[in-house]
């Protein structure tokens, strides 16, 4: 085909048009008649089929004179086109690529469109090809390494002869005296182990490789679309100009609504929020099992839930990789037969126990080549804190896509920092450190004095077994190790003056980032109940590892008792909660974002502690469903009319709304549904009452600063004139008394010309009253200006409260304060009304989850401040 990089005019489209259809007749009818010659050729001998395939070779690429093209097709050159005109003197033909043939018309019709829009997020994630490559190149190296370290150091080193290496007489000058040549000729249960763990780890290997060339594959695609169709080139993308919304979904939406480049056919229809569901099907549905605590992850006669990536791994497939079929529809195997999932869960707990003692020093070998190193260069001993798996479960949100996730906790690892800082440890911790940073200080400082007068002393000199050199290090160990247990600098500032209100302020800050904020936190944040609860969710790099190793130990105790006892419960909760969207299967019913069936109304305070099934009837949120979900749908034949004999589980905690307008703030492009509106516009009334309830107590400061203004213009006259018989006093303060002593009664006469004040006397009657006057007034002008100008600044903007930040651009944090407000707004005049109504179906809340004002809130009443 003839390509041409410039627009063409109505009737030049025309006829483009129609050489293409011509064209595309023509190539059918040399594609046919190809076919038949080259039936023919074959059956000719092999120096036949060679030339008969030079000559089709040279037959099907060779040029036509496009003027001759033109005219055989009825198209006429002589209009005089200059685009024409050019081309026929130059006589150049530009031929597209084959696979570019059926893209003219506009389809570009994909069969799995969950793994193209994946495999497109992969690579905007990823900012292009080259990283993705380079990621991969360094974890199979990383892999393999592993690999290679650990076979050397159980086969082919000679511990034992190691252990005999004592001093310089006992110990080989080569290393290779200590290697065992052929490890494997010889027979044994050890041999055997570690055949059996190279050919484990082999296979992963082996299946990362067919992975990642899989996932190049998937790049290489993802890399024409972005740059042939959406024109986005690759280095813009590493630069992080590129929006996913803004320059990616839209243009998407755009191609599938205008056709100019449809990927989805038989009336599917695309936008921000299908593309998200799409993306992270199977993610929302292990969002809504940790929101709503279905997942048993304790084991008996242990406290404390167990977590770790083997179980994630376990529960992607025994779950959400067996629920689908090829539609994406949940398969009805599944949620009706709770004993298949059993079996699945008990299956992966009896080989996490076969696997185990390899995964373990595979772990721990891995995670040493990449930490230790660091930690003792960081001089951070126990490495940086980090959310634990389950609390980032716990953070996540509905359609939450991994760089806006990433993108809104970010701030929170700074902000929880500074929230734990404000604890100081306690006194026996603290005491047992300044013991050991004394101990080891000092003793280091008199071995360091040693090696001063001669280093010899270090090397040759022995306390038992050892010499001096050795205990440097062992007292240097014990010095870090204290100075570990002392609290930093950072620790309960001076400066701060009500710390209890500063942990508050702090934690809400957390929150802001998190969107994880319980009633029993708010200000309680002093508390040291939620003190432990933050700090088990954010724990050190080392805690986390060894965490981990825990509870990869018990992983096969979790899979083949707890786990399948929730079993049931599972599959249930996903038959309840699991919505069809048109064109695009099944989905997780509160990724939807439907308000009327999923929303949780006690977020809003509309109902205290109850929601309610389809019917409207209430029930106890806290109760077990009445009968089992599974016997209603072999009961009635009908999956739905099941579900609406039960009550469908509602998010909790808000976590569906909060999910919503989150998603809304990261594409402001895409339209809310239908249930959403409501709460938008009830959430937006809320922000105009608070908008218009600042602007008036601005008014009110305005108008009490000038007020007080003008009266401090009123007395500039008086201020004047004290000062002027200020001076006149001390330059003739002796004359004066000579008048007064002479005349008598001068000073009162005095007195009582200058007219009163009220009732009060005039302090105008003396140099030192008139001077306290003055300072009283300089003192008084200077506070009043400060609140003048405190109150100029906030009526122009600049107090630093939500709704000022809020203007111009509506940011997550923002959003958040904003959602908080109206929750604890919405919940307390219910709670009130409840209180005055005397419901006694209506429990009191307790005192602790009671919603509280906090310091960072611009809520504050007019009538106190005026006061």
């Amino acid at each position: 085909f003839l390509r041409m990089d410039h627009p063409l005019s109505v009737d030049d489209s025309r006829l483009w048009d129609e050489l293409h259809h011509e064209q595309t007749r023509e190539i059918r009818q040399h594609e046919s008649r190809t076919t038949n010659a080259l039936h023919t050729v074959m059956s000719k001998t092999a120096a036949g089929i060679s030339s008969a395939a030079a000559t089709i070779r040279s037959a099907a690429y060779r040029p036509v004179p496009q003027a001759n093209n033109l005219d055989d097709f009825g198209i006429s050159t002589a209009s005089g086109d200059p685009l024409l005109v050019q081309q026929e003197e130059r006589e150049e033909f530009v031929f597209l690529r084959p696979f570019k043939l059926l893209q003219r018309d506009g389809w570009g019709a994909v069969s799995n469109l969950d793994l193209f829009f994946t495999s497109l997020y992969n690579y905007y994630y990823n900012r292009g090809l080259a990283p993705i490559i380079g990621k991969g190149v360094v974890e199979l190296f990383s892999l393999c390494l592993t690999l290679w370290l650990s076979i050397f150091l159980f086969a082919y080193v000679d511990w034992h002869a190691l252990s005999q290496c004592t001093d310089e007489s006992s110990c080989h000058d080569d290393f290779s005296s200590y290697l065992i040549d052929k490890p494997f000729r010889r027979a044994s249960l050890w041999n055997l182990l570690v055949i059996l763990y190279g050919l484990l780890f082999c296979c992963y290997t082996a299946f990362a490789c067919w992975s990642w060339v899989h996932t190049i594959r998937d790049a290489l695609e993802a890399k024409y679309f972005f740059e042939e169709k959406l024109g986005i080139a690759a280095h813009k993308l590493e630069g992080g100009a590129v929006d996913w919304d803004r320059d990616v979904v839209e243009k998407i939406v755009h191609m599938q609504t205008t056709g100019e480049y449809r990927v989805a056919i038989h009336g599917q229809n695309l936008d921000a929020l299908i593309l998200a569901q799409r993306i992270m099907r199977k993610e929302n549905f292990m969002v809504s099992f940790f929101n709503r605590r279905m997942l048993d992850l304790s084991v008996p006669c242990l406290k404390g839930t167990y977590y770790c990536k083997s179980l994630e791994w376990s529960l992607y497939f025994c779950v959400l990789n067996y629920m689908f079929n090829h539609k994406y529809q949940i398969r009805p195997a599944f949620y009706l037969d709770p004993p298949s999932l059993k079996r699945r869960f008990m299956l992966c707990g009896v080989a996490h126990a076969v696997f185990l003692p390899f995964l373990l020093f595979f772990m721990t070998l891995h995670f040493s080549m990449q930490n230790i190193y660091d930690m003792k260069s960081s001089r951070q001993y126990l490495g940086p804190r980090d959310w634990t798996l389950p609390a980032k479960w716990t953070f996540r949100e509905f359609n939450e896509l991994p760089h806006f996730y990433e993108r809104r906790m970010g701030p929170s690892y700074e902000a929880t920092e500074s929230y734990l800082k404000l604890f100081t440890q306690s006194t026996i911790v603290t005491t047992i450190g300044q013991l050991l940073v004394l101990t080891g200080g000092s003793l280091a400082a008199i071995l360091v004095a040693f090696a001063a007068l001669n280093d010899a002393i270090l090397l040759n000199v022995k306390i038992g077994d050892w010499n001096l050199l050795w205990y440097i290090g062992v007292l240097g160990v014990v010095y870090s190790g204290g100075k570990s247990l002392q609290p930093g600098n950072g620790s309960r500032p001076r400066y701060i003056r009500n710390i209890f209100g500063e942990m508050d302020a702090t934690l809400a800050e957390v929150a802001t980032h998190t969107h994880h904020y319980p009633e029993v936190w708010k200000a309680r944040a002093w508390d040291r109940g939620t003190y432990k609860a933050v700090s088990a969710m954010f724990q050190y790099k080392a805690k986390l590892f060894v965490h981990e190793v825990v509870s990869v130990v018990l992983a096969p105790i979790i899979l083949c008792v707890s786990l399948p006892k929730c079993a049931e419960q599972i599959c249930e909760f996903v038959m309840a909660i699991k919505a069809e969207v048109p064109g695009a299967g099944e989905v997780c019913g509160y990724s939807t974002f439907n308000f009327d069936l999923f929303g949780d109304e006690s977020w809003e305070g509309r109902t205290l502690g109850v929601c309610s099934d389809h019917d409207g009837h209430a029930y106890d949120i806290n109760s077990d469903m009445a009968g089992s979900l599974t016997a209603s749908v072999m009961l009635t034949k009908s999956v739905d009319a099941a579900t609406k004999l039960h009550p469908t589980p509602k998010a909790m905690n808000g976590k569906m709304e909060k999910s919503f307008f989150s998603f809304k703030s990261n594409n402001p492009g895409w339209p809310c549904t239908e249930s959403g509106k409501p709460l938008v516009d009830r959430v937006e009334k809320f922000k105009t009452e608070e908008e218009e309830a600042l602007a008036t107590e601005r008014q009110h400061h305005i108008e009490a600063a000038a007020h007080q203004l003008e009266i401090l213009t009123q007395l500039e006259p008086r201020q004047q004139r004290v000062r002027r018989v200020a001076g006149e006093a001390d330059s003739g303060g002796g004359l004066i008394h000579r008048e007064e002593a002479r005349h008598g009664g001068t000073s009162s006469q005095h007195q009582a010309t200058v007219p009163p004040v009220g009732k009060r006397e005039d302090p105008l009657s003396s140099s030192r009253a008139n001077e306290h006057i003055l300072e009283r007034s300089d003192h008084r002008r200077e506070s009043i200006n400060s609140g003048v100008g405190d109150s100029f600044i906030l009526a122009a903007g600049h107090r630093p409260t939500t709704v000022d930040q809020d203007r111009g651009e509506r940011t997550a944090e923002t959003q958040y304060r904003l959602l908080e407000r109206y929750h604890s707004h919405v919940t307390s005049q219910r709670q009130a009304q409840s209180f005055v109504e005397g419901s006694s179906n209506r429990t009191s809340p307790d005192r602790a989850a009671l919603p509280t004002m906090r310091e960072d809130s611009s809520h504050f009443d007019s009538r106190h401040s005026m006061t």
